[in-house]
């Protein structure tokens, strides 16, 4: 049964495997110790820039300048801070990196100068426990540079945080200026688009007046108002046409000149013998029919005198269109109604060839003009008072009826003069939206442009310039020699536990006793003759020689490979 360990046996297993434990703890002590020795010291120096909100009200005046949120446009800043072309120039102006500066390697200083930059933002929780991250406020950020020379380390920090202040301002102003330019130029580009619909609207308006949605009520009033002139119109027309047919058969029946019919024929002339079968006709047409022998034999008298007198031939042909006129009329009224529009143009053509009849008599003898019977001259005048009368409204129907056209076709194309009319001024009004929201902002960028070049607005401001710093920031030698001695321990001790639990060897009393169950009854020591000796301090003072040397190597290759930076800079940060 085995017995538990005692601080004995762990003392005794220690002398044993003391080598395993002294080898690794040497060597790794030895080494941390030496790097925390012989690395070079780092000094920082950071600047505070303070990020300044604006104090002007937000009713007052907006900045149009949109940086979205601050670490998105720290780091489009810093791209432009940390050019190759502005750390070159810092580079120059601080001597820095001398065995580098060439100027077709720009970017190798750039590129050794950002691992030296770092940048911290810096924010106030002003939200509870669970939700510090979604409501902080970003108030300032930090601008660190690494070197191993304290003064260059403070005076390129301080140009690092110049170089924040310029461009931030720089790159403010340039956006507001583009901003309000932009603007502009597409308020410009707004307001002759805005003035061509205009002039299109306006030459519309003029070329479409009348047919306006505006006056679709006042047209369709207008074109009632007019049929309903035109209707009473008609009737009056109608009435003057009636009187006129009732006057014309009146004169037909009245003798102009009684002193040609009661006159002996014989002592006529010709041409008064044919006004006196005019005015026979006249009297006989409103008696007889067209078929009536002593027509007949009239319309053979005047082919006599046809060529003897100036108007026979005239007055024959006329007398024998009125008889087929009134001969068709005839046949009509038999077939006919009385109001029947053939019947009543037949009457009007026969009425009309009668007054025309009726009017050749005015150059001659006994003719109208020279009539001496009063109820002829009488019905004269009235059917002359209507003919006028008739003409006059004639042509005032006619002025309505065109006027009647041209409201209807302005009622029939108003619905397509609405539809081009109403896309225009959709077109119009949404220009003019656009416009007038455009140019708000203009004037407002404007502002803010003034706003951003005065920095009234939200700007950074330099809180706190880097100090000459008088302790180096890196290495941490303590702590790098704490770990190793940590990791020394460690090592030794689990390369020792190693080595003791593969180890079967039997040792000592206890050993032995574990085994057999008994005590051994001797023991004999372990006795070493003199080369035996001299062969066990060899191969340790060759261990501990091999072993220093290890450390030696380990010490100059680290050393090299810091000292293999360039003397300006350290290459601890990466650009943040």
């Amino acid at each position: 049964m085995n017995a538990a360990a005692t601080p004995a046996d762990y003392i005794a297993m220690f002398r044993r495997r003391r080598r395993f434990f002294l080898i690794p703890f040497v060597l790794l002590f030895g080494a941390s110790i030496a790097l925390a020795t012989m690395l070079p010291s780092v000094y920082e120096s950071t600047a505070t820039i303070r990020i300044d909100k604006q104090h002007l009200p937000k009713d007052l005046i907006e900045t149009t300048v949109v940086t979205g949120y601050i670490d998105e446009y720290l780091e489009v800043l810093s791209q432009k801070v940390l050019s190759n072309n502005n750390l070159w120039e810092i580079a120059e102006s601080h001597d820095l990196y001398p065995e580098l500066r060439d100027e077709s390697r720009k970017y190798v200083v750039g590129a050794h100068m950002r691992r030296n930059i770092r940048r911290e933002t810096l924010y106030v929780k002003v939200g509870p426990e669970q939700r510090r991250y979604e409501d902080s406020v970003a108030v300032a950020f930090t601008v660190t540079y690494a070197a191993r020379d304290p003064e260059t380390a403070h005076q390129v920090a301080n140009a690092l945080a110049d170089l924040y202040l310029i461009q931030s301002h720089r790159v403010r102003t340039e956006q507001a200026s583009q901003l309000a330019k932009f603007l502009q130029e597409e308020s410009k580009r707004l307001s002759e688009h805005l003035n061509d619909l205009e002039q299109s609207l306006a030459r519309f308006k003029e070329e479409h007046v009348a047919k306006l949605p505006d006056f679709m009520s006042l047209n369709m009033n207008m074109m009632e108002g007019t049929q309903d002139q035109l209707d009473r119109l008609n009737e009056t027309i109608a009435g003057l046409r009636q009187e006129k047919i009732q006057l014309q058969g009146q004169l037909a029946q009245i003798q102009p000149e009684q002193g040609i019919l009661n006159a002996d024929r014989r002592g006529l002339t010709p041409a008064q013998q044919v006004e006196r079968l005019r005015l026979d006709y006249m009297d006989m047409a409103t008696k007889y029919t067209p078929s009536h022998p002593d027509l007949r034999r009239l319309r053979n008298e005047l082919a006599a005198f046809d060529g003897q007198a100036p108007r026979a031939g005239r007055i024959l042909r006329l007398v024998t269109a009125i008889e087929e006129t009134r001969a068709r009329l005839i046949d009509a009224r038999e077939t006919h109604a009385a109001d029947h529009p053939e019947v009543r143009e037949l009457e009007q053509a026969v009425a009309e060839q009668k007054s025309e009849l009726s009017s050749l008599g005015s150059g001659s003898l006994g003719s109208a003009a020279n009539a001496q019977n009063p109820a002829y001259i009488a019905a004269r005048s009235r059917l002359e008072s209507v003919e006028a009368k008739l003409e006059a409204e004639r042509e005032k129907r006619a002025l309505l009826t065109r006027r009647l056209d041209e409201f209807e076709s302005r009622v029939m194309g108003s619905p397509a003069v609405e539809e081009k009319y109403r896309r225009l001024m959709r077109d119009y009004e949404s220009v003019l939206r656009e416009y007038r929201e455009t140019r708000d902002k203009q004037l407002k960028a404007e502002v803010a442009e003034k706003v951003e070049r005065n920095q009234i607005g939200d700007r950074f401001s330099l809180y706190s310039p880097a100090s000459r710093p008088d302790e180096p920031a890196q290495p941490k030698r303590a702590g790098i020699a704490l770990l190793g001695l940590i990791f020394a321990s460690g090592a030794g001790t689990s390369l020792a536990a190693l080595a003791e639990y593969f180890d079967r060897t039997v040792r000592g009393v206890r050993g032995v006793l574990n085994i057999f169950g008994a005590p051994p009854i001797a023991t004999v020591p372990s006795i070493l003759t003199r080369n035996e000796k001299r062969r066990r301090m060899g191969r340790l003072v060759l261990l501990w020689i091999v072993t220093l040397g290890v450390i030696a190597v380990g010490i100059v290759l680290v050393v090299n490979i810091v000292m293999s930076e360039p003397s300006s800079g350290v290459g601890i940060f990466n650009q943040g």
